[in-house]
C-alpha cells in the first residue's frame, strides 16, 4: 500500500520519484494483438483455421468408428460444427463398412432432447421414443414401478401385461437401420449393445446416476416385506430412526454411518455383525422382478402399494462406506439423510458396464468436458480428448444456473418467480461488455422478454436470438460467415 500524497506533505516528506503516486489505466488490446502467437522456444503449434477444423471432426469422426477403442472426446469451441461435421464422417465411414449380415454395426446417436434428431443431416436415423400413453397400455404402472427401483421389461411386459405382443413400445427396437433417442434411453441397454459407433450429443456424467429419495414410511414398507429377515428388518429400522432426526438437520457419510452405530450400541448390538447378516438374508437379485404377492389381476393400486425395491442397493452401499470408515479410507458418500428423507445416489452400473466396453466406439460432443471425471467412471476404457483452440472462433459464454432452469422462469404470476427472471437478465447481462457486438442465445419463450431486459439495462449493441432461428434445436450459428453477417466485420 503506498503512503497517501497528503500524509507525506503533512510530515514535511519529500514524494517518492520511483514509485508512481497515481498508476495509468491499463489499455484495452485489440483483437489483433491478442490473437498475435508468442514468439520464441515457448510458441505453441499454430491452431488450426475453421475450415480446416471441421475437416479435422469428420477425418477423427471416421477414423474412430473404422478402429477406435473407447471415448474420442471431440470438445472444439461452440459452433465449431461438431455435429454437422461428426455426421459427415460417419457417412464416409458408412460407405466404406456395411452393416454386418448378424444385424451388427449400426449407428446409434443420443442426445438430451429428441428434438435434435433433425440436427443431424445426412444420415437417416430412425427416431425412437420411450414409453408414452400412444406406445405402451400399461403406462400408469410402468411410470409406478421404475419409481420404485423395478425393471419394468422383467415386472410388467414379459409377465403381467396382455398386451406385449402388440406393443408398439418393444417393436419399434426391432427394426433395422441407424437409431437415434434421448439420453435416458440408454439404460435399456438391450437395444444399441451391437452398434458400431454410439455417439453421445452432450453427454451428461449424471445421467449415469440413479436419484432415489426414501421417506420412513418407505423403509418400513421394505421391512415388511421381508417378514423372515430379523437381520435385514433390525437394520431398516435403526436407518429409519436416524433419518427421523434430520427434519431440521443434513447428515452423510461419517456422521450418517456414526448415527446408525450409536442406534446399534442403544440395543446392545454391533453394527456391522448386524449389517453382514442382513445382507446374507438379502433374496436373490432375480427374484426382485417376480413381484411375489401382487395378484394377476393388480390394479394400479396394487403396484403403487408396492414396498420401494431399493433394499439392496441400500444395503450394499452402507457396508461398503463402512468398510472404507473401518479402514481409514476417505470417500464420497452417495447416502444422505435430510429433511426427514433418506436420499441415495446409486450408479446405473448395467449402463455403466456396457458404456465401457473399448471394442464399442464412442464419440462424445461436448466443448466443456471433463476429462478426469471421465477416467474415473470407466478406467480401464481409453479416453481420447481432441480440444483444439481455433483461430478465429467466437468467444462464447454459456450463462446456466439451477434457478435460470424453463420450469423456474415459467411462472408468470408469482412474485418470486418475477425477482427470479430479475436475477436471471442481471446475470446475464453481466457478461456483456460495454461496447462490444454480443449475440445472446435463449430459448423462444424468452427472446423478447431477455431482449427488452438487456435494453432496459442500457445494453443496446446485441442480438438477442432463440435456438431455432438459428441452426435446430441445440447449437450456436453454424458457420462464422452466419455469424459475422449479424454483426459485421467485429467479432466477441
Amino acid at each position: 500500500m503506498s503512503i497517501g500524497r497528503a500524509l507525506l506533505e503533512r510530515h514535511n516528506l519529500p514524494l517518492p520519484k520511483a514509485y508512481p503516486v497515481r498508476r495509468e489505466r491499463p489499455t484495452r488490446l485489440t483483437c489483433r494483438e491478442r490473437e498475435v502467437p508468442l514468439a520464441g522456444p515457448y510458441r505453441e503449434e499454430a491452431a488450426p483455421a475453421l475450415t480446416e477444423a471441421r475437416a479435422q471432426i469428420a477425418a477423427l469422426a471416421e477414423q474412430h468408428a473404422a478402429d477406435g477403442e473407447g471415448f474420442l472426446v471431440l470438445a472444439h469451441p461452440p459452433g465449431a460444427g461438431k455435429g454437422f461435421n461428426t455426421a459427415r464422417g460417419l457417412r464416409q465411414w458408412m460407405q466404406a463398412v456395411p452393416t454386418g449380415d448378424d444385424g451388427s454395426g449400426f449407428v446409434v446417436w443420443t442426445a438430451q432432447r429428441k428434438a435434435q434428431v433433425h440436427d443431424q443431416h445426412g444420415i437417416e436415423l430412425i427416431p425412437l421414443a420411450g414409453r408414452y400413453q400412444g406406445n405402451c397400455r400399461k403406462l400408469p404402472e410402468a411410470i409406478t414401478l421404475a419409481t420404485k427401483g423395478y425393471s419394468i421389461k422383467d415386472a410388467l411386459c414379459i409377465r403381467r401385461c396382455p398386451f406385449v405382443d402388440r406393443c408398439a413400445y418393444l417393436r419399434q427396437f426391432g427394426q433395422e437401420g441407424d437409431f437415434f433417442a434421448s439420453t435416458p434411453m440408454l439404460k435399456a441397454t438391450g437395444w444399441w449393445e451391437s452398434a458400431g459407433v454410439v455417439v453421445l450429443d452432450e453427454f451428461d456424467p449424471a445421467s449415469l446416476i440413479n436419484h432415489v429419495q426414501l421417506t420412513t414410511a418407505d423403509l418400513a414398507a421394505m421391512s415388511r416385506a421381508h417378514p423372515d429377515a430379523p437381520a435385514l428388518q433390525t437394520v431398516l429400522r435403526w436407518v429409519a430412526l436416524a433419518v427421523a432426526t434430520t427434519t431440521d438437520r443434513s447428515i452423510s457419510g461419517v456422521l450418517l454411518l456414526e448415527e446408525l452405530d450409536r442406534q446399534a450400541g442403544n440395543d446392545g448390538a454391533c453394527f456391522a455383525t448386524v449389517l453382514a447378516a442382513a445382507i446374507a438374508e438379502l433374496p436373490p437379485p432375480e427374484e426382485l422382478n417376480l413381484l411375489r404377492g401382487l395378484p394377476a389381476g393388480a390394479t394400479l393400486a396394487d403396484y403403487q402399494a408396492l414396498p420401494p425395491g431399493h433394499t439392496a442397493a441400500l444395503l450394499n452401499l452402507l457396508a461398503n462406506e463402512w468398510r472404507l470408515l473401518e479402514e481409514g479410507r476417505r470417500c464420497t458418500s452417495r447416502l444422505e439423510a435430510r429433511g426427514g428423507r433418506l436420499e441415495l445416489f446409486l450408479r446405473v452400473e448395467h449402463l455403466i458396464e456396457r458404456l465401457a466396453r473399448a471394442d464399442q466406439p464412442k464419440i462424445i460432443l461436448d466443448a466443456t468436458p471433463n476429462p478426469d471425471l471421465l477416467t474415473a467412471l470407466f478406467p480401464h476404457t481409453p479416453v481420447r480428448v481432441e480440444q483444439p483452440s481455433m483461430s478465429g472462433a467466437m468467444r462464447v459464454i454459456q450463462v446456466v444456473g439451477r434457478d435460470w432452469a424453463k420450469s423456474s422462469l415459467k411462472s408468470r404470476a408469482s412474485a418470486t418467480a418475477e425477482r427470479r427472471r430479475q436475477r436471471w437478465v442481471d446475470d446475464v447481462a453481466s457478461h456483456i461488455r460495454p461496447g462490444c457486438k454480443t449475440l445472446v442465445v435463449c430459448t423462444l419463450e424468452w427472446e423478447a422478454e431477455l431482449c427488452a431486459g438487456l435494453a432496459e439495462r442500457g445494453h443496446r449493441d446485441i442480438v438477442v436470438a432463440h435456438y431455432g432461428a438459428l441452426r435446430g434445436s441445440n447449437a450456436y450459428k453454424e458457420s462464422v460467415a452466419e455469424f459475422h453477417e449479424l454483426f459485421g466485420a467485429r467479432r466477441n
